[in-house]
């Protein structure tokens, strides 16, 4: 938000917080300026978000639903690739159902927090650790199309099932251990709401220390602009070898079709021969 757009404080932080934390949640109406009190969400921006969610919520959770269980039921299906799919869709089913909750009660909750300490730590980590293992999923999978389709015989060799699953597992790990910083730079703590008139419990990151902002940073930087950087390289790298077999594979259709035309011609002729004979 813009600080020059800042104009009212909503909450101020008891005393008795930590470090003497003050959280400010500021207003940006006139309106809310003159009479002191907190603007409210438009019905119609709850009733789209809503809907949206809902949507959103829908599709998520019932079509990765229906990835997993079809390849779990279906042996045919449990092959190198799938694996990776299924992991995604589990990652993507988290997701969906750890943000989406949190995400509908803030349209009503009015930046209080309703869910206590233990779950202020455990959201954000949840979600970033999600998140991560999401990225990181979409890396490996296009790892391995790349090779599997430039060079087959060797993503054969690499990419073995018991290798995926491996792959599946440091997976997790490296996300959950990457998203532990998150819970430190979390606080959960009691600030008097002005337009409540009373002391509410609210959740928030803080960014102030350089730690915090570097790990911002280094997310960034390692789960967002890298596999980024990485999924350019590997599909570009398809499309190379899809245009470079297509070519390969039109040279050789009129290569033979041109010993085709020349092997027709010699039986015309050798025929002729024959009939003049």
């Amino acid at each position: 938000m813009d600080e020059n757009n800042l104009t009212d404080y909503y909450f101020t932080a008891s005393a008795s917080a930590s470090n003497n934390l003050t959280y400010l949640i500021q207003s940006t109406t006139k309106q809310a300026q003159q009479q002191n009190q907190q603007p409210s969400v438009p019905f119609y921006t709850i009733v789209i978000s809503l809907i949206i969610y809902s949507l959103i919520f829908a599709i998520g959770f019932f079509g990765n639903a229906i990835v997993i269980f079809v390849v779990c039921c279906n042996k045919s299906l449990q092959h190198n690739t799938n694996y990776c799919l299924v992991n995604l869709s589990v990652a993507d089913l988290l997701l969906i159902t750890v943000c989406m909750p949190s995400a509908i009660v803030d349209l009503f909750a009015k930046e209080v927090w309703y869910f206590g300490y233990l779950l202020c730590k455990i959201i954000p980590w949840l979600e970033y650790s999600i998140a991560h293992a999401s990225v990181l999923t979409i890396v490996a999978i296009s790892v391995e199309r790349s090779m599997a389709i430039s060079t087959p015989l060797l993503a054969k060799q690499i990419f073995t099932s018991k290798r995926l699953c491996i792959v599946v597992i440091l997976i997790w790990i490296i996300s959950t251990l990457s998203s532990i910083p998150i819970m430190t730079s979390t606080f959960y703590t009691e600030a008097y709401h002005k337009t409540m008139e009373k002391y509410v419990s609210i959740c928030f990151t803080s960014t102030q220390k350089r730690w915090d902002l570097a790990y911002l940073f280094l997310s960034l930087i390692l789960f967002y602009l890298l596999p980024c950087i990485l999924l350019f390289i590997q599909y570009s790298r398809i499309v190379f070898t899809i245009k470079n077999r297509k070519y390969a594979s039109v040279r050789l259709d009129s290569t033979a079709n041109k010993h085709h035309q020349r092997i027709e011609k010699i039986s015309i002729d050798h025929r002729s021969e024959k009939h003049k004979h």
